[in-house]
């Protein structure tokens, strides 16, 4: 399977001098072929200051645990274009990221339940316990939420936890390629490829090969941030350099390079 870990730009504004982190971690090995990570943000902005954190669409759906009010977490993703939110005050926040497909692998849940949104855990069966978090370090609380996730869907009768290989091989494709000849590739119908990737991600096939081209050409900046924007117009399969612009101002908000700076 091909590793995919998407890129998140740095914390916008957060610099030294705001007292917030964001930080990610390994999962459990018995999840990773599952999710990508576990991160968690946490700190305290000076007082009278409200901090942005700008996250960019990833195919990827993630678990968000506020562990100051742990019955308030939410299953969150599927989104098409950038999402701000904003902090001030004390907060700690830590989630899981889950492989594209990864969620729906791991938990048999549809990620048409979660498009563009934000869910409360319990609308995935998911029953957490607000005295386990109490008094727990970071690190602590995020085995002890993938170890709940882990053993929830685990024992569920005569479920076994399998990653879809449709995704993995997507990643190792061109996103560029037509949805209508991708899908002849695959072996299915036009109207069949589309029900089963908003199955397995809650993206429609254009959208995802969209964020999927996003994040491949955001990468490439990072990687080489010399390039010009014709070079990776032409490179990553845009039209032109206006078609890259509008897509990374719909998907990103900005233009690539000011996209890499806020990094």
């Amino acid at each position: 399977m091909k590793l995919y870990h998407p890129l998140q730009l740095a914390l916008t504004s957060w610099q030294p001098q705001s007292g917030l982190t964001y930080t990610e971690y390994r999962p459990l090995p018995q999840l990773k072929p599952y999710i990508i990570c576990s991160w968690a943000i946490s700190g305290t902005p000076p007082a009278g200051k409200t901090y942005t954190y700008r996250a960019l669409p990833d195919g990827c759906l993630d678990i968000v645990l506020n562990l100051d009010y742990p019955l308030l977490g939410s299953l969150c993703g599927g989104f098409t274009h950038y999402t701000d939110f904003y902090f001030a005050g004390s907060i700690t926040l830590i989630g899981l990221r889950f492989h594209p497909g990864g969620f729906v692998a791991l938990t048999g849940i549809s990620g048409e339940h979660c498009t563009g949104g934000f869910l409360p855990v319990n609308s995935i069966g998911l029953s957490l316990e607000e005295n386990l978090w109490q008094l727990q370090s970071i690190p602590q609380a995020l085995e002890h939420l993938q170890q709940v996730i882990w053993c929830h869907f685990l024992s569920r009768q005569s479920f076994k936890p399998q990653m879809d290989q449709l995704i993995p091989y997507i990643l190792t494709l061109n996103p560029n390629e037509r949805v209508t000849d991708l899908a002849t590739t695959l072996g299915y119908s036009d109207r069949q490829f589309r029900r089963v990737i908003r199955h397995l991600t809650g993206y429609a096939p254009k959208s995802f090969l969209c964020i999927m081209r996003f994040q491949q050409t955001l990468k490439t900046l990072i990687n080489s941030p010399s390039t010009s924007t014709l070079d990776l117009a032409l490179s990553h399969g845009y039209y032109d350099q206006s078609h890259l612009l509008h897509e990374f101002e719909e998907l990103g908000g900005l233009s690539p390079q000011e996209l890499v700076i806020d990094r």
